[in-house]
């Protein structure tokens, strides 16, 4: 038996020599060194040699990938007519390089093939040259021009600009061009990545209103660009588009952005922007494209006619204008959700306070019991939520609480309606407090570090019992509510100390208590505090000093007296509401102002309009807005910065042209705009030039009626000229007015000129559409992680709605360690999980302002299955909330005209995560992936390295035997051995 054995081990070892002796080698060809070169077949891998002029010998086809990179000999190249293809980033960061001669052969120049060469300052384009990607030329800082071909039909150099022949895109904006301001020309319809890449003289740039998307790295690394001109052609901005640019402080993002990725702006240390909703944020904030808010703020009301909204816990007394309504996600005592009718099921939206799965911190002996990912400590369990450095929650009943270290945030409602706390301790390193982090809490006592930056929307919101409060001078920022019905405020409010303003961090106006009339902002104000004057009554006049910087959300709302404002250089910001349904008959905007929020001054609600408006400076500001204008209740929020007012006044040579507060597509102004040609004395009226004309129709008569009489600083001016295109914005009318255009009369007349100048407008037949529940949202999908042919099945619905949404299903670009981290608090120990991120965003069609927050309401949504996903089953939705955690949200699957369908109610928009879990409910990853397509996926990507690395490693040579023959010989040794093994043991016989 043990020889028969034997025998065949030797056959299958004699066997497995002979298929060794007829592998094939794997694809490849082995790289050989030929003097200075290193080469992979007729593929330049690597220059190994060190001298400064380098001319490529013929046998070299393609200059391979990195092949020159980061030389620093090199000065000169000549290239061989040989060569047909330049690879990626063949001569990147070549310090030294100055000139590079290409050949008529070449056909590629790959993408960062030159980028960072510094000191290069001459290269061709032969005309033979079809591609050249994205990059190749970036940063390259003494190249002002490059000598194209004019035989070349595909690229064309002009002024410092690489474009394609014809003119639609943008390849590459020189580094060396000597210019530091760049107008694009309007056919240009596409940017290529990295096209502006390093372009560190360019400080201001206006974009061609023909361009719809900002790629990746297109202006990255521009440290000197100060100012872009976005137009309202764009419709998103993506990763890094904008990073890097530590002197960027003015961008100009219109409503029509439908997506800014997070990253869109990042390292871009000084920006002031919009986020991907269209918030203006401070620096702080420029990356946070998610937050959401939980608790409503509805408009503000007359105190005659304000309806308090009333809770369980208390009703708000009627003199309190401004009405927070607290979060309750429509829960019942007991409930662990809402639940919502999707089709025929009910579906259970669970929310984010729900404790977590499999670990309770009190059992935790030692800090290292704690589960630690990369650099980020996850607290689970009944006490703590800590995801990613923010604190989510906290659901102990210690009176007393010191914060573990490692926090940076503290969440969004992290302590909300805690009234067990009385005291906590917090470290170094917080920089946030979060929205109604502490509303409705018992606190008592805080001290906050001094690394805190920013208090949230209602922090504090009736945290009555907080009559203890240190508000270091690094806190630059304190939004609208923070402070109402705390006792810290009310304490102060009823100290008769003598001192009427309340002045905290870095120097932020909170409080006021004194006698009103007029009053001057004290000088060391910076920043007039959302809220601080809202609703008195008292206050006539006010003097703003030129060290303010930003007069804050609702800071003088509903001031009804409040006739006359005078506000200074050195104001920035008037955030949302700033003066809304004041008294105040006319402003006058200094040339410092850069955002006006909507329904700044808009005093409609008083039924006595402001009358004019008066800019002083040549730049005109952007229409911004902050979140409580992004809840879909807040719809009455959403007016125009200057609603009602008919006259605008400017300076001469003021630009006025669009991507500004007078843009008819903004929420900006809608009426007259004047330039002054020639002042009024005290014997004669004034004259009045109109540049622009964009009033509302009348919703009657179609026509717009032009009062040519303004009075301005008590003097009467008359229009006495009337510009070319005073009246073009009605050619489009239809589009931003919804209304019809019948006519356009001055004091009720039409004159000759008048009806010449409209001509050439046709009149609009726009009429109002009308939406039913099912048809009111409308889906787009930018994602590619769905099929085209299964996207109609896509669907949305809010019960009663019957106003025009768009939501928009696009890839999200989270990084997968933080959702990683979201699902490891939610579900315990896992890794590699099978996801399919999402971003989903919902915009007003109306005003192009997006909706982040449903408040009470919820929205009903059947989306295809995505692609990774068609055929299996167990599938889940969640959505990572405001403090990075994971919200598993109720399910279900359906079939739509034959496509397979998820359905899942929203509460809110952000990251979603489409995910699968086996049928035990356990999250499923890669390791346990029980389903076939994530097995054939695992196999694809892994067997063909495993297999080639095998069969390269027996090609390879040792002393000039390649290694397959050696392990050969060993093979057949041993089978002959076993195979010729003779036993010449005798056998022992017992008599």
């Amino acid at each position: 038996m043990i020889k028969i054995a034997r025998k065949a081990i030797a056959v299958l070892l004699a066997v497995t020599a002979l298929i060794l002796a007829v592998l094939p080698p794997a694809k490849m060809e082995a790289a050989t060194t030929q003097g200075d070169f290193e080469m992979n077949g007729s593929t330049l891998v690597k220059y190994l040699g060190t001298a400064t002029e380098v001319t490529l010998p013929d046998f070299v086809k393609e200059i391979g990938k990195d092949a020159f990179s980061n030389h620093e000999t090199i000065t000169n190249v000549t290239i061989p007519d040989s060569v047909k293809s330049i690879g990626y980033a063949a001569f990147e960061n070549c310090p030294n390089l100055k000139s590079v001669s290409i050949p008529e052969s070449v056909k590629t120049i790959g993408s960062s093939a030159f980028s960072g060469c510094e000191k290069l300052e001459s290269v061709n384009i032969p005309k033979k040259t079809e591609e050249i990607g994205s990059g190749a030329f970036a940063k390259c800082s003494s190249l002002s021009t490059i000598n194209v071909s004019p035989e070349n039909t595909n690229f064309i150099m002009f002024d410092g600009v690489l474009y394609s022949f014809d003119r639609k895109t943008l390849v590459q904006y020189l580094a060396g061009r000597p210019m530091s301001s760049y107008a694009m020309p309007e056919s240009i319809e596409k940017i290529n990545e990295y096209a502006f890449w390093g372009a560190n003289l360019l400080t201001a740039v206006s974009i061609s209103n023909h361009v719809t998307v900002i790629p990746e790295y297109a202006f990255d690394n521009c440290n000197s660009l100060t100012a872009v001109n976005i137009p309202g052609s764009v419709r998103a901005l993506n990763a890094y588009s904008f990073g890097n640019c530590h002197n960027l402080l003015s961008v100009k993002i219109p409503d029509s952005v439908g997506y800014i990725d997070e990253l869109a702006f990042a390292l871009s240390d000084r920006v002031n922007l919009e986020n991907e909703e269209g918030e203006a944020v401070d620096t702080e904030d420029r990356n946070d494209t998610s937050v959401i808010y939980d608790e409503e703020i509805t408009e503000p009301a007359s105190a005659e006619t304000a309806e308090p909204m009333e809770t369980a816990e208390t009703a708000e007394p009627a003199e309190i204008i401004n009405q927070y309504v607290d979060y309750q996600d429509n829960k019942l005592p007991g409930e662990y959700g809402s639940t919502k009718i999707v089709g025929n099921s009910a579906m259970m939206l669970i929310p984010p306070q729900m404790p977590v799965k499999g670990f309770s911190i009190a059992g935790a002996e030692i800090e290292d019991d704690l589960s630690v990912i990369g650099s980020s400590t996850t607290f689970r369990g009944n006490d703590y939520q800590l995801v990613n450095g923010v604190l989510g929650g906290y659901h102990g009943n210690d009176e007393m609480l010191t914060l573990p270290q490692g926090i940076t945030e503290i969440g969004n409602r992290a302590f909300y309606k805690n009234t067990g706390i009385r005291q906590v301790a917090l470290y170094d390193g917080i920089t946030t407090i979060g929205d109604f982090a502490f509303a409705r809490s018992g606190i008592e006592s805080l001290m906050i570090p001094q690394t805190v930056q920013k208090i949230g929307y209602a922090a504090f919101y009736h945290a009555e019992n907080l009559n203890n409060l240190m508000i270091p001078e690094t806190v630059e920022t304190i939004e609208l509510g923070a402070l109402e019905g705390s006792g810290f405020l009310k304490n102060w409010m009823e100290t008769e100390d003598g001192n009427n303003y309340l002045i905290v961090g870095d120097g932020i106006l909170v409080g006021y208590k004194g006698e009103g009339g007029n009053i001057a902002i004290p000088a060391d104000v910076k920043t007039i505090g959302a809220g601080c004057f809202m609703g008195n009554q008292t206050i006539t006049g006010v003097i703003i000093p030129e060290n303010v910087m930003k007069i804050g959300e609702d800071a003088f709302n509903s001031c009804v007296n409040l006739k006359q404002v005078k506000l200074s250089d050195g104001l920035e910001v008037i955030e949302d509401r700033a003066f809304k349904n004041s008294g105040i008959e006319e402003v006058r905007i200094p040339a410092t102002v850069k955002n006006i929020g909507i329904g700044a001054f808009d005093t409609t609600g008083n039924g006595n309009t402001m009358e004019r408006v008066v800019f002083l400076g040549s730049v005109l500001p952007d229409v911004s807005y902050k979140p409580t204008a992004e809840r879909l209740s807040a719809q009455d929020l959403r007016t125009l910065c200057f609603e009602g007012t008919a006259t605008a006044i400017v300076p001469t040579g003021c630009n006025i042209a669009s991507g500004n507060i007078f843009d008819e597509y903004e929420e900006g102004f809608r009426g007259h705009i004047y330039e002054i040609t020639k002042a009024a004395s005290t014997d004669a009226d004034g004259e009045l030039r109109l540049l622009k004309s964009n009033a509302l129709p009348d919703e009657t008569s179609g026509e717009v009626v032009i009062d040519p009489h303004v009075m301005l600083a008590g003097k009467n001016y008359i229009m006495s000229s009337v510009d070319d295109d005073a009246f073009l914005p009605y050619k489009d009318c239809g589009v931003w007015s919804g209304r019809d255009l019948t006519g356009v009369s001055i004091d009720g007349n039409t004159s000759e000129e008048l009806v010449s100048l409209l001509s050439m407008i046709a009149p609009s037949t726009a009429s109002p559409t009308e939406n039913d529940e099912e048809s009111a949202i409308h889906i787009q999908f930018s994602h590619d992680g769905f099929l085209r042919e299964n996207q109609a099945a896509a669907s949305a619905r809010m019960p009663g709605n019957t106003k025009a949404y768009t939501i928009n299903i696009a890839n999200d670009v989270t990084d997968k360690y933080i959702l990683n981290t979201a699902f490891y608090s939610y579900y315990g120990e896992v890794a590699d999980i099978v996801m399919v991120p999402m971003s989903i965003t919902m915009v007003d069609e109306e005003t192009n302002i997006p909706v982040k927050k449903l408040a009470t309401g919820k929205l009903e949504m059947t989306l295809p299955v995505p692609n990774r996903f068609i055929g299996t089953d167990h599938i889940k939705v969640g959505a990572i909330n405001d403090n990075g955690m994971l919200e598993e949200l109720a399910t279900q699957q359906t079939s739509v005209g034959g496509v397979s369908c998820i359905q899942f109610v929203a509460s809110h928009f952000s990251t979603y995560v489409v995910y699968r879990v086996n049928e035990n409910g356990e999250i499923t990853t890669i390791e346990n992936a029980d389903y076939e397509l994530e097995t054939i996926l695992t196999e694809e990507a892994l067997m063909p390295v495993q297999i080639d690395g095998v069969i390269q490693t027996l090609h390879k040579s040792v002393n000039g035997i390649k290694v397959k023959w050696i392990i050969i010989a060993i093979l057949l040794c041993c089978s002959a051995i076993l195979y010729l093994w003779k036993d010449n043991r005798k056998s022992l016989h017992f008599k």
